[in-house]
């Protein structure tokens, strides 16, 4: 069998003395320079091997390394391949066992068999336009490098687990059955569609190569090799432009992550872990009230569907706006799937069948204002993978301020007139709402970055700081109203009231794909992983804030003043 072997050396400090070794050996010197990743230079030789077995094939490619470390390049990885029509043979798969209907336990044997192995595929490109070229490699999902030996070349590469690559979904009857197909060809499907979008655009491939790794030393070598980051930048900037969009031309007003993110220090992961457009609509909307005691799965969808159809001019709006931010970003060859959906099924029908999808929201205080979740698939990659973005809705909250309209600092640092905007006062006092009803690590560090830049030794700011958050309190019955503000004063005594987890049918028709936050950002940031005691750092820390900022002590006095006006 024919083994690839790719050693990667230290940087180099002679490179003509490198490819005088490689030329000697009779094998190919390769200077990887990767767009992106913690080991930008890779400077390898590629070794071809005929060999019985794995093991073989590793101790001849150990005598080339020994003769190249003798002479100063010093091997950091030993990365062995096999081409792709090999799979079945190297791994000895039973294609009888894997065709068979109850194929599942021979396909994790096969898993198991392959162990750490993957499956890449590299595509050799003559470009014309580098900014367009990556473009496509992130519409894609390929990773871009470059050989110094080639500057007119680029190679864009995808790299698969055999789980990813080995498996497919068919549906039958309606039950949803998994079945896994061997099919070497299904890789080359990608490239297919990255061959339509080059061609578009004057460009050609040159060579494709479909490969299996079967021996990696190192595959952390590659750690960010990719434009991972940059995909998940774009994804944020088509976000961010949408909201710019809805708060200077709908009847919202914007408020949540968007606009207290750049308190944070890493502003850019914080809205990587939680970047929803948060809305508030402007316009009167009448809604039966919901209550938990008397709420049926009938109830639910009848007040979601009253909803949806009320607020079908924005949604639209809101649609046909992504189609052209993702179009312009993205620079693609074919309308969007959500938009296709859209103008042959129609608006509900594309509700109704989950295509743009809606939830209501339950934040724990069931008497509340009603918040809808508006969720939108617009998938701009060819991998498995789904892309969503999620918009939340207050219906029917009530506004007791004046929207702002204020210079908006983009993620690319452009100064923008962001129209429409809740101020950070009431946003802090809806945070602290959200501690007393259900408190989550999230918004206890919202409060700890911006509450220090919302002045409460001002008077007014104060009443309104306050009189916002007991004005939310009293939307509910009074008998809840009663113990939220019990655990608002609570708060200011440095106690954090865990609520009772509540069941109804609003929590139920939750999807399964809704989003968790990432505890990973706040391990990162507060350097514990483990979670009781990442809980306990950010509560002190947060009642830390809140004493510094708030008069805790007059602020009790406030709110039992207030407490028996309200009775």
């Amino acid at each position: 069998m024919n083994f690839q072997a790719h050693i990667t050396t230290n940087s180099l400090k002679d490179t003509q003395k490198y490819i005088a070794l490689c030329e000697k050996h009779n094998v190919k010197p390769v200077l990887i320079k990767l767009a992106q990743g913690d080991y930008c230079d890779q400077p390898m030789y590629t070794q071809n091997i005929q060999a019985d077995s794995l093991e073989l094939a590793l101790q001849e490619a150990d005598e080339l390394k020994n003769i190249f470390a003798q002479n100063g390049f010093e091997t950091m990885r030993t990365k062995l391949e096999i081409d792709l029509k090999d799979l079945v043979q190297f791994y000895n798969i039973d294609i009888d066992k894997w065709k068979d209907t109850d194929s599942d336990n021979y396909f994790q044997e096969v898993l198991a068999k392959m162990g750490t192995a993957y499956f890449e595929c590299h595509i050799k490109v003559m470009y014309n336009d580098l900014e367009i070229l990556r473009k496509i490699a992130n519409y894609g999902l390929f990773y871009m490098s470059k050989n110094d030996f080639e500057p007119n070349i680029r190679f864009l590469s995808m790299r698969k687990s055999p789980s990813d690559f080995l498996s497919y979904f068919d549906f039958d009857s309606g039950r949803r059955r998994r079945k896994y197909h061997i099919d070497i060809n299904e890789f080359k499907y990608y490239v297919i569609e990255l061959n339509y979008a080059l061609e578009e655009h004057n460009m050609k491939i040159i060579k494709e190569k479909y490969e299996i790794c079967v021996y990696d030393s190192k595959e952390n070598l590659d750690k960010n090799w990719g434009e991972i980051m940059d995909q998940q930048r774009l994804r944020l900037e088509i976000q961010e432009e949408l909201m710019i969009y809805i708060a200077n031309n709908l009847p919202f007003v914007a408020k949540g992550s968007w606009l207290s993110y750049k308190y944070h220090p890493n502003p850019y992961e914080r809205l990587s872990c939680g970047g929803d457009i948060d809305l508030i609509y402007t316009k009167t909307i009448s809604l039966p009230k919901y209550h938990s005691d008397v709420a049926t799965n009938d109830y639910y969808f009848a007040l979601l569907s009253n909803i949806e159809d009320t607020l079908e001019p924005e949604i639209t709006a809101i649609l046909y706006k992504l189609e052209e931010i993702v179009i312009k970003k993205l620079d693609l060859w074919e309308q969007p799937d959500f938009i296709t959906h859209l103008e042959i099924l129609g608006y509900k029908e594309s509700l109704k069948q989950g295509i743009i999808d809606s939830y209501i929201i339950n934040y724990g205080a069931s008497d509340d204002f009603t918040t809808i979740s508006l969720i939108i698939n617009y998938n701009p990659y060819f991998d498995n993978e789904t892309y969503y973005i999620y918009i939340d809705i207050a219906v029917d909250m009530p506004i007791n301020f004046v929207p702002q309209t204020i210079i908006y600092h983009t993620l690319n640092n452009e100064q923008v007139e962001l129209k429409n905007t809740a101020p950070l006062l009431y946003q802090g006092a809806w945070k602290i709402h959200q501690l007393i009803v259900r408190p989550r690590l999230k918004d206890l560090d919202d409060l700890i970055r911006f509450l220090p830049y919302i002045d409460l030794k001002n008077e007014q700011n104060f009443q309104n700081f306050f009189n916002e958050i007991i004005n939310e309190c009293k939307l509910c019955d009074e008998i809840t109203c009663a113990e939220l503000i019990n655990n608002l004063k609570n708060l200011l005594q440095g106690k954090i009231n865990e609520p009772k987890k509540k069941s109804n049918a609003i929590d139920n028709a939750y999807p399964q794909y809704i989003k968790e936050y990432n505890f990973k950002y706040y391990e990162k940031l507060y350097a514990e992983t483990e979670k009781s005691k990442l809980q306990h750092i950010i509560y002190d820390t947060f009642f830390e804030v809140l004493n510094q900022n708030i008069d805790c002590q007059k602020a009790l006095e406030y709110i039992n003043v207030i407490a028996l006006a309200h009775k």
